[in-house]
């Protein structure tokens, strides 16, 4: 009885220790592919990350170039702001100079020639009957044996329209222009103030285009050190996937050497079994 134990025991030690070695094999087969499968993924990875990298460094530089026309462009824009604000307050004072001349040095000019123009007029009819009499004065000499000899003041004076009829027209066209250019005033002034509010806001422009130009600017310096931070990262990355075939190697070997350790370890059990399967117990023949 005890060697029919005997051997039954050692049939199924020995049969666990092959077993255990089948599969300590195929674990060292398919653990050597698997860690070759990993070993590619990574390295495959870390080569896509290196990849993402250079395309961000690449998006960063364009996003660099990108800050630097656009500062150049707020500081342009900046510099007309601040020539157009000097434009429109040099253009209002010389709007204002010019609302103070028509609409009150000339008004009040013809007003006064509007005043002195009946006594103008008075005048003008004197010099132009003085005029037509003069033109009129002439006599003739007679000559014998030529053409008469015609003598006068040498003044030719015969107008379509007297000089104090034309004084006339020309006053009553210059009746209503004063009031006319008095009543621009307030056009003017609204004028003015229009000016003063676009250099205002234009003034306000400027200020905003310069603190978004100084924030701009300091954008880049930012957008650099990520850049650097990338460039190290990519670095550090390709570092690294140099050193995987080697760990690998370590990987491997650490492996098979585990694999290996477990397979001799069960070549003791598996012959013990072979020997208790073959002989049974020792002494028991013996103790029969």
């Amino acid at each position: 009885m005890k060697t029919n134990l005997s051997h039954l025991m050692g049939t199924l030690r020995a049969i666990t220790s092959i077993l255990w070695v089948g599969l300590c094999v195929l674990g060292l087969v398919h653990g050597l592919r698997g860690i070759d499968w990993a070993g590619e993924r990574v390295d495959e990875n870390l080569t896509l990350a290196v990849d993402n990298l250079d395309i961000a460094n690449d998006l960063l530089q364009e996003i660099m170039d990108i800050m630097s026309s656009i500062e150049q462009t707020l500081t342009t824009i900046k510099q007309t702001t601040v020539d157009t604000t000097i434009t429109l307050t040099d253009s209002r004072i010389l709007l204002n100079e010019v609302s103070q001349v028509v609409t009150q040095d000339v008004p009040d000019a013809l007003d006064g020639v509007q005043e002195s123009m009946p006594s103008v007029i008075e005048a003008a009819a004197l010099v132009d009957d003085t005029l037509i009499m003069l033109s009129a004065f002439q006599f003739s000499i007679p000559i014998p044996f030529g053409q008469d000899l015609s003598i006068g003041l040498g003044v030719d004076y015969n107008p379509e329209i007297p000089l104090d009829q034309a004084l006339e027209n020309l006053s009553s066209n210059l009746e209503d222009v004063p009031e006319d250019l008095r009543n621009m005033e307030d056009d003017l002034t609204t004028a003015s103030v229009n000016l003063l509010v676009m250099r205002d806001d234009l003034s306000d422009l400027a200020d905003d285009l310069f603190l978004m130009r100084t924030q701009v600017e300091d954008i880049n310096p930012q957008i650099e050190t990520i850049a650097t931070n990338v460039e190290s990262t990519k670095d550090a990355i390709r570092e690294t996937q140099g050193r995987i075939p080697g760990l690998l190697r370590t990987v491997r070997n650490v492996f098979i050497g585990v694999m290996i350790l477990l397979i001799i370890s069960q070549i003791p059990s598996g012959y013990i079994g072979w020997l208790l399967a073959r002989e049974g117990f020792p002494g028991e023949d013996q103790a029969e």
